[in-house]
């Protein structure tokens, strides 16, 4: 009986490993992607970026981005090569085919996330799907992408200060957003009345929010507006920013709603 019981136990460990078991190719990664990086290098430039990428599932992705280079904000175009291996790592690669990054790809494809491996850097990345459903991809986003109640976190550096912020916004999905937030300054901390501001978002999915008509971050819509990615625009900045539905009665139709009547889409 006892040697059965060790032939079973064996039996559903090796079950269970198969059912886990990796075996990931480069059409994992297909389809839209909002980017986020983050980080330094050892000459003390922060950088910090958002933006849209299409990976074509074959080893190569391209797109754009909204970049700050220790607080002054340019526009870049990305066009990199990748690599999968079967356990899910892999490699972003340059037009050179040097390995620049390390890939971890995660949720089926759902995301993945990076590492700068070049020397001297210090660079976090991260992707996610744009639509949940990627035959979704040839969907194009508009304001009422980003609809609801939104909670969101800040950090980085502002005006050489560490930064921290947590708060709440409304969108109401046709290009107005309110928000409050409490803030952190070098371990200083305040609350904030309510910010009242505009938005727009491209067919691509990137986007931008507005305050007395200036902008003052950048965006990306992924996982159907579920989440939100993005970097502050003010100036000598380096801030990313993640914003999370508060609930999302599409995914979830038997989760009771806590968000705004105007965010229960039918």
């Amino acid at each position: 009986m006892k040697k059965f019981m060790m032939a079973v136990a064996v039996l559903a460990a090796t079950q269970a490993a198969a059912q886990f078991s990796s075996n990931c190719t480069p059409n994992l990664l297909s389809g839209l992607y909002g980017i986020q990086r983050n980080g330094h290098n050892t000459s003390g430039t922060f950088i910090s970026s958002v933006g849209a990428v299409t990976f074509d599932g074959s080893g190569r992705f391209t797109g754009r981005e909204i970049v700050s280079t220790s607080g002054t904000y340019s526009k870049s175009q990305i066009d990199y090569g990748y690599t999968v291996n079967s356990d899910c790592t892999g490699t972003i690669t340059d037009a050179n085919g040097t390995a620049i990054y390390k890939l971890a790809i995660e949720h089926d494809g759902e995301g993945a996330f990076a590492m700068s491996i070049v020397s001297g850097n210090t660079e976090a990345v991260h992707f996610e799907r744009a639509f949940d459903d990627p035959r979704n991809d040839a969907s194009q986003c508009t304001a009422s992408s980003f609809r609801g109640t939104y909670v969101f976190q800040r950090n980085g550096r502002a005006s050489q200060a560490d930064l921290l912020a947590v708060g709440v916004l409304e969108s109401d999905g046709r290009g107005n957003a309110s928000a409050t937030q409490t803030q952190g300054r070098n371990g200083v901390f305040s609350g904030g009345g309510i910010a009242v501001g505009t938005y727009t978002i491209d067919p691509d999915c990137m986007g931008a929010q507005f305050t007395n008509g200036v902008e003052f971050s950048a965006l990306v819509v992924v996982h159907d507006g579920g989440q939100i990615l993005g970097i502050s625009e003010t100036p000598t900045n380096n801030v990313v920013i993640h914003f999370e539905r508060v609930s999302d009665p599409v995914s979830h139709p038997q989760r009771p709603p806590c968000d705004l009547p105007g965010d229960r889409r039918q």
